[in-house]
């Protein structure tokens, strides 16, 4: 998977114990859709990597996860810090006038008084309201 099929659905924050699992934190309103999944992914050196998921479990407002391959302390502080990504395809359907940030690049933002503004290029979520990057 690139990262251009996929989308960010949370991190891996901290080592859960001694035995490789880690603690993931989930960027999404509800956490429901995604308590079945079975396989991430995870950015090393620039590509997405994917990892079978044996196990998945709440814990307090996060989760706990344990992946396949990852059996130590070591392994999994190696895996702290980083995105985890899954296919669009896996995007719970919106309803009514809802959508994904994604979806929306591309699209002409027109002023009701000054009329045409520009394309929508990305969103920037990382202050307090959404901004849209208009060219």
């Amino acid at each position: 998977m690139n990262k251009k099929d996929g989308f960010i659905l949370g991190k891996i924050t901290k080592p859960f114990r001694y035995s490789g699992e880690l603690i993931l934190w989930m960027d999404v309103d509800s956490a429901g859709p995604y308590k079945g999944i079975k396989l991430i992914w995870l950015e090393m050196r620039k590509q997405l990597v994917p990892y079978s998921i044996l196990k998945l479990k709440p814990h307090k407002d996060r989760f706990v996860v344990q992946l396949e391959g990852v059996n130590t302390e070591d392994d999994a502080r190696g895996l702290c810090g980083k995105d985890v990504y899954l296919p669009i395809e896996q995007l719970p359907e919106l309803k009514e006038n809802k959508f994904y940030f994604h979806e929306i690049i591309g699209y002409q933002v027109e002023d009701s008084n000054f009329g045409k503004v520009g394309i929508i290029t990305g969103v920037n979520d990382s202050t307090a309201q959404a901004l849209f990057e208009i060219d």
